[in-house]
C-alpha cells in the first residue's frame, strides 16, 4: 500500500465519532436536577459549618475575615463567596439616631444560584494515534498509549473560584477546571487493521445566577436588585469518584481489503468506501457505499486518495470510456 493512501485512511479515522467500542463503560444517564433537589444536596455535602441562615451572615462575615469560603444559607436557598463580600455604610443607621449606637459593618455581597443544572457523559473524542498493524505483523495484542485533557467552560466572564463550589455542591459532584489523565491499554489488532483509543469524559454543567445583597447588623438584610443570569459553566469532575470519571475503549478498523480492490495503477482517482464492520468491533467513523448520500451527523464521507494534481475531468472520461 502506498504511504500516502494509508496517512489519508488514518486521517479519515481520526476526524469522526465511534459507533461503538471494545469498553467496559458505566452506564449514567444524563439528568436534569432541579431546585428542591440542589438544595438537599447542599445541605447534604456542603461542610456544616458552611451551613447558616441568612441573619446569622453578619455575625459570620465579623468572624471569618478576609475568608475565601463559599457559604449556604438555607434559608435562602444559595451560595455567598465571601471573597464577594465589601464593606459599605449603613445609611440608614446613620440617619437613624435611635439605631446609631448600635450600628454595626455593613455588607455587600453577592448570593448565587446554579439552575438549570445537568451532569451527564460527553461526547466519545479520540484519545491516541492511529496504530496500524501491517500483513506481515499478524494479529495480536498491541499497547497504545492515550492522554486526554478537559478545561472548564465558562461565559459571561465568571471568575471560575467562586462558583467552583456553587457547581459543584449544587451538582453532588467534585469538579474541577483542569482535569488530565493518560495511560497505556491493549488492543487486540487484526493483521491490517488501525487500532485507536476513544475517551468519554463525566460532566456537569448549570446556569449560574447572581445578585447583590446587603446585610447590616441593625437594618437587616435586603438585596439591591432581582436575580440575574451571569453566565454559564460546564467543567469535568476531578477523578474522586470512579463511577463518574471516564470511560475508554479500543476502535478496530481493517482497512485493507477497501484499498486493494478499489485502486487502479494508473491513476489515483477520488474513490468511496464502505467498510465492513465485524460485531463486537465497531468503526469510529461511517464510510459511504459508491453512490450513497452520507447520513446526517456522521463521519467523513468521501474520502480523496492520491496527489492533489489528480484531473478528475480526465479520470472521468476514461471511467466512462472503459
Amino acid at each position: 500500500m502506498h504511504p500516502s493512501f494509508l496517512l489519508l485512511a488514518l486521517t479519515s479515522l481520526s476526524n469522526a465519532s465511534p459507533t461503538g467500542l471494545l469498553t467496559t463503560s458505566y452506564d449514567l444517564q444524563a439528568r436534569e436536577i432541579h431546585a428542591d433537589e440542589l438544595h438537599a444536596r447542599a445541605l447534604a455535602n456542603h461542610p456544616k459549618d458552611l451551613i447558616i441562615d441568612s441573619g446569622d451572615l453578619n455575625d459570620y462575615i465579623k468572624k471569618h475575615p478576609n475568608s475565601d469560603s463559599v457559604v449556604y444559607l438555607k434559608d435562602k436557598q444559595s451560595f455567598v463567596p465571601l471573597s464577594s463580600v465589601s464593606v459599605v455604610e449603613d445609611k440608614e443607621a446613620k440617619d437613624d439616631k435611635s439605631k446609631r449606637q448600635y450600628a454595626s459593618p455593613c455588607y455587600a455581597y453577592n448570593q448565587w444560584q446554579a439552575r438549570d443544572s445537568q451532569s451527564y457523559w460527553g461526547p466519545w473524542e479520540t484519545a491516541s494515534g492511529c496504530l496500524y498493524t501491517g500483513l506481515s505483523e499478524g494479529s495480536g495484542t498491541r499497547t497504545i498509549s492515550w492522554s486526554k485533557s478537559v478545561s472548564v467552560e465558562v461565559s459571561g466572564g465568571l471568575d471560575w473560584n467562586p462558583i467552583k463550589d456553587v457547581l459543584g455542591v449544587s451538582l453532588g459532584l467534585a469538579v474541577t477546571n483542569t482535569w488530565t489523565d493518560g495511560g497505556k491499554i491493549d488492543c487486540n489488532i487484526p493483521a491490517g487493521s488501525v487500532g485507536q483509543i476513544w475517551a468519554q469524559k463525566y460532566l456537569g454543567e448549570a446556569h449560574m445566577w447572581r445578585r447583590m445583597c446587603q446585610s447590616c447588623g441593625v437594618s437587616g438584610q435586603k438585596c439591591l436588585g432581582d436575580w440575574e443570569e451571569a453566565g454559564f459553566v460546564k467543567a469535568p469532575t476531578d477523578g474522586s469518584d470512579p463511577g463518574k470519571n471516564l470511560n475508554t475503549g479500543c476502535t478496530i478498523h481493517n482497512i485493507l481489503p477497501h484499498f486493494a480492490s478499489r485502486i487502479n495503477p494508473l491513476y489515483l482517482p477520488s474513490i468511496r468506501y464502505q467498510p465492513t464492520i465485524d460485531p463486537p468491533l465497531a468503526l469510529p467513523f461511517n464510510g459511504l457505499a459508491e453512490g450513497n448520500a452520507p447520513a446526517e451527523g456522521n463521519g467523513p464521507g468521501e474520502a480523496d486518495i492520491g496527489s492533489g494534481n489528480v484531473d478528475r475531468e480526465a479520470v472521468k472520461e476514461r471511467s466512462q470510456a472503459k
